[in-house]
């Protein structure tokens, strides 16, 4: 099943999580266990970002594709890894002490900025 997720300078894969979430809930798939295929070292993230906006949903599994640019390894002997990791270790960063998602529902959680808001 393709879910798509309207474009978005920010918060993509927070965004594309709610998008999944609210189709599945539509549908009323209960229990809602899944996994998740993403891109190596983003993996960590994205399961962060799944788990927000799923919130009570314990069942989300992760696999991470690994890179052909790099080996993780040694991701730090290639400027394609340092980019990758350090991006990553920053984003995650972030997520953890500033990202809030907003009300489940709500025109924040899925645009990140308080409608109307002046």
């Amino acid at each position: 099943m393709v879910i798509p997720a309207p474009a978005s300078a920010q918060d993509r894969t927070f965004l594309s999580a709610v998008m999944v979430r609210n189709r599945l809930l539509s549908q009323n798939n209960s229990p809602l266990i899944m996994d998740i295929y993403t891109q190596g070292v983003h993996a960590r993230r994205t399961y962060t970002l799944y788990k927000m906006a799923f919130r009570d949903i314990d069942k989300i599994g992760i696999y991470a594709s690994q890179s052909e640019s790099y080996d993780l390894k040694t991701w730090w002997k290639t400027s394609e890894g340092a980019k990758s990791v350090v991006t990553e270790v920053v984003g995650m960063l972030w997520v953890k002490c500033c990202f809030k998602p907003g009300e489940q529902g709500s025109h924040q959680e899925k645009w990140g900025l308080v409608k109307n808001q002046k």
